[in-house]
């Protein structure tokens, strides 16, 4: 298997959940509405509360994860649109976002999707601008590295390419395959 090539496969083994995905969550179709907004952020920080923590067990993966957690930032959105430290801690979380991190391969392919999203997420945050209700810091989730993004992208397509081996890549597809059912179940139902 050509090494430098396993991003692209991930991305094609990944399209059509991705599609449904975006589609399912519609954030850049339609004006949203802060409480509509406020559902989805919610329910990312579900995901994140139990993923994160799953992933830093993942001690192999710590120097690529060392800038990469997200979780504050969605406390830091979620507390700027109004709610309490409280209100975040009785959110629901998705339990079963632990098994994306069940290996390092797996980890790495749910992470190839979650560190996708910040791309997407440009977009996101660009449509949003002009929405009332944001507010004034702005929301720091869906483009938490700002201008540093496309060198994030980068380094994580790199350390995607370090690890490719024949055994490795269907594991990693598994993960991020597993990581868009998983996000799909738990965003939209």
């Amino acid at each position: 298997m050509d090494a430098a090539d396993l991003p692209s496969r991930l991305r094609s083994a990944t399209d059509v959940a991705h599609r449904r995905l975006e589609q399912g969550l519609d954030l850049l179709g339609r004006p949203l509405s802060r409480e509509r907004f406020l559902v989805t952020l919610s329910r990312f920080w579900g995901f994140h509360a139990v993923w994160e923590p799953a992933l830093r067990k993942r001690g192999d993966l710590s120097g690529l994860m060392a800038k990469r957690y997200r979780i504050d930032s969605l406390v830091r959105d979620l507390m700027a649109l109004g709610f309490s430290q409280n209100m975040i801690d009785a959110l629901p979380q998705c339990e079963a976002a632990a098994e994306l991190c069940i290996s390092t391969e797996r980890a790495l392919g749910s992470l190839y999707v979650l560190e996708g999203s910040t791309l997407g997420g440009q977009l996101i945050t660009r449509a949003l601008l002009d929405a009332p209700w944001l507010p004034p810091c702005g929301l720091s989730y869906f483009d938490p590295y700002g201008p540093r993004t496309g060198a994030m992208w980068r380094e994580m397509r790199t350390a995607l390419k370090t690890s490719s081996s024949t055994v490795a890549d269907p594991l990693d597809e598994n993960g991020a395959r597993a990581t868009f059912a998983r996000l799909h179940d738990w965003l939209l139902h």
